[in-house]
């Protein structure tokens, strides 16, 4: 019987030294219990502003990248029409210093002569002056 009653003395030892261990570690459990409910009461509260405000933020983002895209495309038909106008202009400059060579290598009495006759005949020069000229 001695050996019963030391094996229920250890036993009664054993879930005293279990019971103090587990009393302090079921407490913090329910500490972390009770934060972790108080933190999933201010995210179900706080969480539709949040994502209301999330909403708007990606809406703003959205209307912000479009308006952009506008803006980016207008840019490059304005520079595209920039760049035919100069293209047109170095074109008809180009025209211009052939015509100065022109005249410079015929002298310049004969190169007026030349530039008048031209203008007679310019479809410009006829519809404002009239068709009978020549």
């Amino acid at each position: 019987m001695e050996i019963v009653a030391i094996t229920m003395g250890v036993m009664a030892v054993a879930t005293v030294i279990v019971v103090v261990k587990l009393v302090p570690l079921l407490d913090r459990l329910q500490k972390t219990v009770k934060e972790a409910e108080q933190l999933l009461h201010n995210l179900n509260e706080d969480g539709p502003i949040l994502l209301r405000g999330a909403t708007e933020a990606v809406q703003n983002m959205n209307r912000i990248a479009r308006d952009l895209g506008e803006v980016i495309e207008t840019i490059e038909q304005d520079v595209d029409e920039s760049m035919s106008r100069l293209g047109r202009t170095m074109k008809r400059v180009y025209g211009l210093i052939q015509f100065g060579a022109g005249v410079m290598r015929i002298g310049w009495p004969k190169g007026i002569r030349a530039l008048q006759g031209l203008k007679h005949r310019s479809p410009a020069y006829r519809s404002y002056y009239g068709k009978g000229l020549s």
